[in-house]
């Protein structure tokens, strides 16, 4: 009975979400793959050395980036299909200005090297922008998403994933950026650079503040220790426990993926060298060899 009543709460919680934050026509349901496969590149530092254990595994596979993955010189060798923004420091007014300088650097970056078509994606809560007003590159596209969070009744909330009116959580980009892959009809998703290690180099510093090493694969110094901020418009830091609370929130929204993805034929391989997200098959790098052999044999059987 408790959890029957839970899960009527958070169903009914969901649509009153939905029709406070979602909008009900978005140009992401218009767009479709170009092919059955999809690459979605997280940036954990496990990606510097899987991008080249698995260079000739990214051809012809569509591939979807995140956040400040146009540091590196990886966004104009892969040249990803589609780039996706969760977080609300990409367009938010009121932030530090010298994370605003940061992500303004990265905008421009986009828009002047950007040689092919590419898709990028926000929540709708970014439409108007200033920020996004840098972006006048003929290649590039912007389109908007629904990432208003839905619980509850499973069947329900898979009603209202299909239509783009809410997501899991997204606590993590990731989240969000698998479930744009779901929703677009790819078969096949492959997941790079999910990491999520953080908590291996939390600490407390002598302020008593939870601290951790915030690493990407594209960072040229070793990670500093750094306060774990909440958001980028003040510096207000986790406690321990709201932080845990928040990591489980994320790995719960995996789960919850991938019951998603399963319900629609998606299969999902986490192909990260050094992972924690369990929800999803794990294949590690000695295993491609016979990943691709029987792929290609599924691939001939079902001709």
């Amino acid at each position: 009975m408790l959890s029957f009543l839970k899960k009527l709460t958070e169903t009914l919680l969901s649509f009153l979400f939905i029709l406070k934050d979602s909008k009900f026509s978005t140009k992401v349901k218009s767009i479709s793959g170009r092919s059955g496969q999809v690459i979605v590149l997280g940036n954990g530092p496990s990606f510097r050395a899987d991008v080249e254990q698995y260079s000739s595994f990214f051809q012809d596979k569509d591939i979807i980036c995140v956040n400040n993955f146009a540091n590196s010189p990886y966004y104009e060798t892969l040249k990803p299909y589609m780039y996706l923004f969760l977080d609300n420091m990409y367009w938010h007014k009121e932030i530090l200005s010298e994370v605003e300088a940061q992500i303004m650097a990265t905008f421009e970056f986009v828009n002047n090297k950007t040689s092919w078509p590419v898709i990028l994606l926000f929540p709708f809560q970014a439409r108007g922008s200033e920020r996004l007003k840098v972006f006048t590159n003929p290649n590039i596209q912007t389109l908007f998403f629904n990432h208003t969070p839905v619980s509850g009744f499973i069947g329900i909330r898979h009603w209202l994933y299909k239509r783009n009116l809410g997501m899991p959580k997204a606590q993590n980009v990731l989240i969000a950026a698998l479930f744009v892959g779901i929703n677009m009809g790819y078969k096949k998703i492959y997941l790079f650079g999910a990491d999520h290690s953080w908590h291996q180099t939390i600490e407390l510093n002598s302020k008593n503040m939870v601290c951790f090493r915030d690493s990407h694969f594209y960072d040229n110094d070793d990670a500093h220790l750094i306060p774990f901020y909440k958001g980028y418009a003040n510096q207000d830091t986790f406690t321990m426990q709201e932080l845990f609370d928040a990591f489980a929130t994320m790995f719960r929204g995996y789960d919850m993926l991938q019951v998603y993805a399963q319900s629609l034929g998606c299969k999902i391989y986490n192909f990260s060298s050094k992972t924690f997200v369990d929800a999803f098959e794990r294949i590690k790098p000695e295993q491609l060899q016979s990943f691709l052999t029987s792929e290609t044999l599924l691939k001939k059987a079902n001709n």
